[in-house]
Parts: C-alpha cells; sequence; structure tokens
C-alpha cells in the first residue's frame, strides 16, 4: 500500500527504489487522455512544490494530475526524484525546502549547455541533409526512418521541432491579403453541397447545393439554396440576390461554373449566351476566377463550410422553402450581425451605411429566361421548335439560332444566321392547334 488516502496502483512497488539522480530524464511532454502527443509545458518551481506537498499529504497520483493539471506521469518523475533525496509522505511541509526542491529539479530536469537535449544535439551534424530531404517534398516519418537507416535514432518529436526550427518544415507561404475594392464594387460567388433535405412533390430527402454570395468589401452574405445547379436555378439565384442586397454589385466573381463558364481559361473565358445576356440585361460584369485557383476569391471561398456548420449541419428542414427563409434570416441575423474575423465589424451594418448605396439600382421588373435550341429548317421554309410549333423562315434557308423571349407564348422569336451576328426578329402569335400533339406558329416572313 502507498501513503494514506493513496490508490495501491498509483504506486506499484511502494515504497520505490533509490533514484539514480545522474539519469537523464526526458522533459515534460504533456499527453491527452487518449495517449496523443501534446505541446511541451514547462513546469514551473512553485508548481512541483505545490505537487510534492499535495503527495507528502496523502493525495494520489491521478488526483495531483487532476487537480494541478501537470501529467500523471511526470508527477510520478518529480515524487521518484523527491522520494530519492529523502522526501517522506508524512503530512510533514517542512521538508520541502529550497535545498529538496533544488535537487529535484537538478534530477528532473538535467542541465542544457545549449538549451536542447540529447537527441537534438544528435540532430545538429545533419541539419543539412534534413534540410535537403524537406526540400525535395520527403514526408516527416519517411526523413525519420532514413535517419534511423544511418544510426540516428531520435524521438519522431523532437524531429519534427527540429526539422521546423532548421529545416523550414511545415511552413506555409506567406499570406498576400487581396485588397478589398470599393464598397459595391465586386460581389463572389460559388456553389456548396450542403446536405439532404425533404422534398414532398417526390417523397424523398435530396441533395440541396448553395449558392452563395459574399460582399468583398462588407463580406455581407447571401445564400440561395437549390437542388438544381443548372442556368435557370443559377438565374434564379441572383435574381433573389439582387432583392436581398436591394441592388447590383458592378463585377461579379464566380467559380468556373457550367451554367456560367463555357471554357474556362486564365484571360479569355466563354461564358454561357444565357448568362452572358443576362449580366447585359442587369448591368454588371463577369470577371470568373480561375480554374482550380481558389484564391481568385477567397472571400467567398470560405464561406462554403462556414454555412454548412453554421447554418446546416444539425437542422431539421420541412422542405426547400422553408429551408430558404431561414437562410435569409440567417444571412441578416447571424452571419451579418457576427464580427467578422478579419474586418472585425459587423457586416450587415457595414453593408448597410457604405455599400448599399454605391450598387446599382435594383431590377424592376423579373427576368424572363430564354432558351437557345438549334432547330432545323425544313424544305417547306418553316422550322420546328421546342414549344412543338413551327415558324415560317421565309427567304431563310438555313438558320442557327432562335430564342424566345417567352415561356408559354412564343410572343417573339430571334432569328441568328451563321454568317451573321443577328439577323431578323419576327412577332409570331399561336393558331389553333392541328391537333393533340402540336401546335402552329405562325409569324410573318422573316425580313
Amino acid at each position: 500500500m502507498g501513503p494514506p488516502g493513496c490508490q495501491f496502483w498509483d504506486h506499484p512497488g511502494y515504497p520505490p527504489p533509490p533514484v539514480d539522480l545522474t539519469v537523464d530524464f526526458a522533459p515534460n511532454v504533456q499527453r491527452g487522455r487518449e495517449g496523443a502527443v501534446m505541446g511541451y509545458r514547462e513546469v514551473s518551481v512553485v508548481e512541483i512544490r505545490e505537487v510534492l506537498r499535495r503527495w507528502v499529504q496523502g493525495e494520489g497520483l491521478r488526483s495531483i494530475d487532476r487537480n494541478t493539471g501537470v501529467d500523471r506521469k511526470t508527477v510520478r518523475r518529480y515524487v521518484d526524484a523527491a522520494v530519492a533525496a529523502g522526501l517522506v509522505a508524512n503530512g510533514d511541509e517542512s521538508q520541502l525546502n529550497d535545498g529538496l526542491i533544488g535537487l529535484v529539479c537538478v534530477a528532473v530536469r538535467p542541465e542544457r549547455p545549449r538549451g536542447h537535449g540529447a537527441a537534438w544535439e544528435a540532430l545538429e551534424p545533419h541539419a543539412e541533409l534534413v534540410r535537403g530531404w524537406v526540400n525535395d517534398d520527403l514526408t516527416l516519418v519517411k526523413i525519420h526512418i532514413l535517419l534511423a537507416r544511418r544510426g540516428v535514432d531520435v524521438p519522431y518529436r523532437t524531429l519534427h521541432r527540429f526539422a521546423v526550427a532548421k529545416a523550414g518544415y511545415g511552413r506555409r507561404q506567406a499570406t498576400v491579403r487581396v485588397a478589398d475594392g470599393e464598397p459595391g464594387m465586386e460581389v463572389q460567388v460559388d456553389f456548396g453541397k450542403m446536405g439532404l433535405i425533404a422534398d414532398p412533390a417526390t417523397g424523398r430527402r435530396r441533395v440541396v447545393h448553395a449558392l452563395i454570395f459574399t460582399a468583398c468589401y462588407s463580406r455581407h452574405n447571401f445564400v440561395f439554396l437549390t437542388h438544381h445547379q443548372t442556368t435557370e436555378a443559377v438565374i434564379e439565384g441572383f435574381e433573389a440576390a439582387w432583392a436581398f442586397y436591394g441592388g447590383v454589385f458592378r463585377v461579379v466573381v464566380p467559380d468556373n461554373m457550367s451554367p456560367i463558364v463555357v471554357t474556362a481559361d486564365a484571360t479569355e473565358p466563354r461564358f454561357t449566351d444565357a448568362f452572358l445576356e443576362y449580366s447585359q440585361s442587369r448591368g454588371f460584369s463577369i470577371d470568373a476566377a480561375r480554374v482550380r485557383t481558389p484564391t481568385d476569391k477567397p472571400r467567398v471561398e470560405r464561406q462554403v463550410p462556414y454555412v454548412r456548420r453554421n447554418f446546416f449541419a444539425g437542422e431539421d428542414f420541412i422542405d426547400l422553402a422553408e429551408a430558404q427563409r431561414r437562410a435569409v434570416q440567417w444571412c441578416r441575423m447571424t452571419a451579418g450581425m457576427r464580427v467578422h474575423g478579419t474586418t472585425q465589424l459587423h457586416p450587415a451594418e457595414v453593408f448597410a451605411v457604405e455599400e448599399a448605396p454605391a450598387l446599382l439600382p435594383a431590377p424592376a421588373m423579373p427576368y424572363d429566361l430564354p432558351t437557345y435550341p438549334t432547330p432545323k429548317v425544313h424544305r417547306d421554309r418553316h422550322l420546328l421548335t421546342e414549344l412543338l410549333g413551327r415558324v415560317q423562315a421565309g427567304a431563310i434557308s438555313s438558320m442557327r439560332w432562335l430564342r424566345f423571349k417567352g415561356r408559354h407564348r412564343a410572343d417573339r422569336v430571334s432569328l441568328f444566321q451563321p454568317s451573321v451576328s443577328v439577323m431578323t426578329s419576327t412577332e409570331s402569335a399561336w393558331s389553333s392547334p392541328t391537333n393533340s400533339r402540336r401546335r402552329r406558329v405562325l409569324s410573318n416572313q422573316a425580313r
């Protein structure tokens, strides 16, 4: 049994055998409850005295661990060294004089002339070799193996600290902040997968994506949820964003999403006709980010996991409509009123004061999204449209593009010829259906 009040398993082989004060004790490397190595923590003389005082009073090692925050293995080393120096667990605290504490410190913390232990000193002659391996992008585990083959067997943690200090291991490139620009000038846009939401129409849970907008100057966010990543869904999200912000930003920096970008290029990207025409209608310019270059849109890039974890995770939404209502509220109250880590300001307040007055006017009318089929002109100079109607092509022998400005009623048709950019427009009207499967569209002859 150990001292009074102690558990016997805390003190196997009590009393402990004499300790050789010349043993090179390891530094105090703290370990977590699961055995994971934590950071090095220096234990002060006051803490050593407190550990020994509790032990003299009969407290067990586990209890000292809990009450002082010093790891149990470290506590055992101090106690063993103190017992070897003559300390007895009899409740007499007068034993804890400066001489005894000094002997314990000498035993547990051996003298290090250069500030490092023997393992570090063994690595010093191989500093250039380690630096070369790090520059060759070898992992630290591999470097540890190669050193062991050369007879340099050191703890991995010591090698890690040595590589960081001497070889620049693990150091990232310096972060260069991109200028925020003028208020109301730029908004960055990106898609992010959120999770599953029940769809009452199908009775199943469907994947939901978030189209996230981040104002570069104020960091004010808007989130639009959708089941699709189509041109229609993207434009619907942009319309909802302009309504949320109360205006239109002058420059949009989107990711290389297929509804916007046809061909990605660092200097000359090609955009889809539908979104390019939409940008012309709303008056903003498109400046797409480069492929696999998240630093081109850093403001919104970091918001994707933030939206997923802070807004979507752990929530139970009835359907997509309810999730969208709560997303708008979250953007205004939670994300908008938080203290941003970089600006140290509330994004919603900065937006209302500085950015909102600088935006372009909000759209007054909803956008009528056109379609872009490639119809075939038949011998009778008519072409079949996606609305199961026929448009008379007149004297034109070949067409390439057909654009509808109306969805349910083909009130305007624009015809494009390959050799010219825009040819003519024809006004057409519905006629009575000729059969149950087709309706004809009669139009004026194209000019």
